[in-house]
């Protein structure tokens, strides 16, 4: 059984790196509703790193990685 242990929340910049997409690009999907572990505290958008993994593993998938 596979323990989940708990994400940390990463900055746009962060986030951007490890998705190899611009920031602009990862505020747009946020901003369109298509990262559901993005998140806004007051001004500030941060991005769930567990969620982050998991969207980058779906990703690859569906295009054949």
């Amino acid at each position: 059984r596979r323990t989940e242990r708990a994400s940390r929340n990463l900055s746009a910049s962060e986030a951007a790196k490890r998705a190899g997409v611009s920031r602009d690009t990862l505020y747009k999907r946020a901003r369109e509703g298509k990262l559901p572990f993005a998140s806004r505290i007051g001004r500030r958008v941060l991005f769930d790193e567990g969620g982050l993994e998991r969207w980058r593993r779906q990703r690859r998938t569906s295009e054949g990685r």
